[in-house]
């Protein structure tokens, strides 16, 4: 028989899943949080997801909720003091962004997955002209700055279109890859993974101090198997584009450490002779472009990013660079 708890025992008064962007332009995450009454110090917070495909990043207490597949998730918190359990609760979530049909190709479903950021111009609903051959940008903040000039420079020549959100870490491509390459044919592609690899976060905020997300050896392998999956779902020519400059005093990140992981992605691109689109030289050799103490672009440089992105999709020869 269950012991009783005292009247002002710690309950759990909600669970829920919300959206939370990380820091400005950053990855829109699955949060799982909860509000508990009566919280005493030391309490802890252990989640689990009971049924379905996902996978849950503790926080300090919440939890990055993953989410692998669409289709119900049923998930569980218990909180306790490591030996006793005050409380347990459970809720059922459908995450329906992932189990929308015809992503590039409705525009209810593109702004189900889109969400708010439909508002963006860089998530602006695309018509998909049958006539065009489609590109596919996946990237992260970056690839979002200059998606929309890209969309209107090669307007007469393809349909250009981007995944519905920022596309984050290797991590997080892997396991969203099928969804963004949705049911459409892709002429090419054009990707990018590594300043959401090589942030430091601490509890999921960016803090130079903190841990890093891929460490290089885990980007380097995720980047092989990303590279296999599109190789395996598309017949597109796949574009890599390098890691943009990370300056002094960048928020989350140390200078110097997109060198390495360039140097890593270069390795993997030329084992699979894939074109590499030099973004990171065109940053450095333009400086002005960029922000101060931030990974971000000016609109010059995001102009400057435009014409050389454009560039290579029009390259029609795989090996031309």
């Amino acid at each position: 028989m269950l012991q009783a708890l005292p009247i002002n025992a710690p309950i759990i008064k909600s669970l829920k899943v919300v959206q939370e962007e990380q820091g400005i332009q950053g990855v829109t995450q699955n949060i799982v949080k909860a509000v508990v009454l009566n919280e005493p110090e030391g309490i802890e917070y252990s989640y689990r997801v009971v049924s379905g495909n996902a996978s849950l990043k503790p926080l300090e207490k919440s939890a990055i909720l993953n989410i692998k597949s669409g289709g119900p998730l049923e998930i569980q918190l218990v909180i306790s003091n490591g030996k006793k359990i005050y409380d347990s609760k459970s809720i059922k979530y459908i995450d329906k962004a992932l189990s929308a049909d015809n992503l590039y190709k409705e525009r209810a479903s593109w702004q189900q997955a889109t969400g708010r950021l439909s508002k963006h111009p860089s998530f602006a609903f695309q018509k998909n002209n049958d006539k065009l051959p489609n590109v596919l940008i996946i990237g992260d903040s970056i690839s979002i700055g200059y998606t929309p000039y890209v969309q209107t420079s090669l307007a007469d020549k393809f349909n250009v279109y981007r995944i519905p959100e920022n596309g984050g870490d290797t991590g997080r491509g892997l396991q969203k890859l099928d969804y963004w390459l949705s049911s459409l044919n892709w002429e090419v592609i054009h990707f990018n993974f590594g300043l959401h690899d090589l942030k430091r976060l601490t509890n999921n905020t960016l803090d130079i101090s903190g841990q890093i997300v891929n460490p290089p050896e885990i980007y380097a392998e995720n980047l092989k198997e990303i590279v296999k999956k599109l190789r395996k779902k598309t017949a597109a020519r796949l574009i890599w584009a390098s890691i943009t400059a990370v300056p002094a005093g960048a928020v989350g990140r140390m200078s110097g450490d997109e060198i390495l992981y360039n140097k890593l992605a270069s390795q993997v691109m030329k084992e699979n002779k894939i074109v590499i689109n030099d973004l990171y030289k065109l940053s450095t050799t333009y400086p002005e472009g960029q922000l101060q103490a931030d990974v971000h672009f000016s609109e010059i440089g995001k102009k400057q990013q435009t014409n050389q992105v454009v560039e290579y999709i029009l390259i029609k020869d795989n090996h031309s660079h």
